[in-house]
């Protein structure tokens, strides 16, 4: 586990009581909740990203109706 560093942050009192009911909930620390919550907005940052990227690179070049169809046979069901 990489080295823990201490850090100050501004949080108003009801989202605070929230995330401590949070942290009693889950069986873990205040430190360990935020940790988590960090890890899973930057997750989900990441994800939502990469979506924009190939979302704006298929309007730079969008796909064709040849390179759509080459996929049919692949997603078609094996016949019996």
């Amino acid at each position: 586990m990489p080295a823990m560093k201490t850090i100050q942050i501004v949080i108003d009192g009801p989202t605070l009581a929230a995330a401590d009911r949070a942290a009693l909930r889950s069986h873990v620390n205040r430190s360990q909740l935020v940790r988590d919550a960090v890890r899973q907005y930057l997750a989900t940052t990441a994800v939502r990203d990469a979506e924009a990227a190939d979302r704006a690179g298929y309007e730079r070049v969008p796909a064709t109706d040849a390179a759509l169809d080459a996929w049919d046979e692949v997603q078609s069901w094996p016949a019996d």
